[in-house]
């Protein structure tokens, strides 16, 4: 028979974990055990008290080891991630009166100009439709495929998180995850969950390009063999995040693209490993990411549809061209695996594809015949990225080399045009005479071979009877 007595009948007990009645309040394992009540919290929907938490615990380490200790900068974005469920922003770095009750002089002070972000910075919508859910997307939990919405009834109602909010929460977020990279490295768990965050932010708002510029980062850093070799169920986790996110914000092609990673990278380790014991989480991991990709399948004619209405009502933003062209290459991705290049839908997508094309190589004349050879080589990448959607089978990247050796040879004889005239001009002001330089553009023969080559590569597929 157990003769111990429940703590609970000596009311005059000091209250709280046993960490912190043995060791003190500013302890690293009172610290560590309070983050992990934060943690706990969130899971079970309490989102103000976990964002308490957070916070408390970054005031204290930021404190003791400084605002950019690891340990003080997984706490503060902690904090920005719940804080963002509840649709209640607030800059942990900004000075707060409860902070002294720490016992402590505060070391926050109002975030300098510097990195402070403005809305004109930043291509985001106006406003938000709906409650952020970031923080389902960012749970530690090991099942996270399973776990439900998290619960929003704790935020304050009719509450939303404004533009103003959204860019400072990224900015705060890419200060975190710089101050990162530079301690801890750019392939830690830490840093990289940082990314996460980031990247699930940015597809929140609608910042499409940023988005996947985040997500090829992160796949990158993921698939590198040192981080495969020592934490490879790690990463398939995050990269299985990463596709759920994608697929909640519509870009379907690239989440089943990951998943597909997955399953194969899976098998090849279980089956290089068959001699060693079972590995159940990789193999749940696996089995999921396939119920996936077969419900996507099952869903992908409406998916398409519901992605060509996003299309559309992007495009209509001139502000928001490329990310328009994002989706639509998603759509066509999507299109032709589940439904074949035969479907309606997959016809109209590419005939959207190619429409979309057709005004990408005329914005790229234009602007050869301007010499502004940086915003055609931006321009140019997002046709190859409406290429490789609608051809899968062709060999875009042997179109996009041939055309950079062209416009590479174009830019040394701009530049020696340009230094020529630069000269010219100088000399001219010498002598008195005040002239502007007379800008050459890129050659006639130039623009020609470019277009004409662009628009080449889609006329052989037609030709074909596409």
């Amino acid at each position: 028979m157990d003769r111990r007595t429940p703590r609970i009948a000596f009311p005059w007990l000091p209250a709280g974990p046993p960490n912190k009645r043995t060791l003190g309040e500013f302890h690293d394992l009172t610290l560590a055990s309070e983050y992990k009540l934060g943690v706990a919290k969130r899971e079970y929907g309490d989102l103000k008290e976990a964002r308490q938490r957070f916070r408390s615990v970054f005031v204290k380490r930021a404190n003791l080891l400084g605002k950019s200790h690891p340990d003080s900068l997984t706490a503060k974005r902690e904090f920005v991630i719940t804080s963002c469920a509840l649709s209640q922003w607030e800059n942990p770095d900004t000075k707060r009166e409860d902070s002294r009750s720490l016992g402590r002089p505060s070391l926050f002070t109002q975030q300098s100009s510097s990195s402070r972000g403005t809305s004109a910075d930043l291509d985001y919508r106006s406003t938000l439709g709906r409650k952020s859910t970031i923080s389902s997307f960012l749970s530690d939990s090991d099942n996270w495929a399973a776990q439900g919405p998290v619960d929003e009834t704790s935020a304050e109602d009719g509450q939303e998180m404004t533009l103003d909010d959204w860019t400072s929460v990224e900015q705060c977020s890419h200060n975190i995850a710089a101050e990162q990279e530079s301690r801890i490295g750019t392939e830690h768990p830490e840093t990289l969950d940082t990314l996460l965050s980031i990247f699930a932010v940015q597809l929140l708002v609608g910042k499409i390009r940023e988005a996947s510029q985040t997500m090829d980062t992160l796949l990158e850093r993921l698939r590198r063999p040192r981080v495969q070799e020592q934490r490879l169920l790690h990463a398939l986790q995050m990269e299985q995040k990463i596709a759920m996110i994608c697929l909640d914000q519509n870009q379907v092609a690239d989440g089943i693209g990951i998943l597909s990673h997955i399953i194969h990278r899976g098998q090849q380790y279980m089956g290089d490993a068959a001699t060693e014991p079972a590995h159940p989480e990789l193999t749940a991991l696996v089995n999921h990411c396939e119920e996936q990709i077969i419900a996507e399948r099952e869903n992908a004619e409406s998916t398409v549809g519901r992605i060509l209405e996003v299309y559309h009502s992007t495009a209509e933003n001139e502000t928001r061209q490329a990310d328009a062209n994002i989706y639509l290459a998603n759509a066509v991705k999507l299109a032709i695996w589940a439904l074949g290049s035969e479907h309606r839908k997959t016809q109209i997508a590419k005939a959207k594809s190619v429409q979309r094309y057709k005004k990408l190589v005329s914005e790229v004349e234009g602007l050869l015949r301007r010499r502004d050879l940086e915003s055609t080589a931006e321009i140019l990448s997002q046709g190859y990225m409406l290429l490789e959607a609608m051809f899968p089978d062709r060999d875009v990247e042997e179109l996009r080399s041939n055309l950079e050796k062209v416009l590479d040879g174009e830019e040394q004889r701009v530049r020696t045009i340009m230094e020529a005239e630069q000269t010219k001009q100088e000399v001219e002001v010498d002598n008195g005479v005040a002239e502007g330089i007379v800008s050459n553009g890129v050659g006639d023969d130039v623009v020609s071979k470019v277009v004409e080559t662009l628009l080449k590569f889609i006329e052989v597929e037609n030709s074909e009877g596409m």
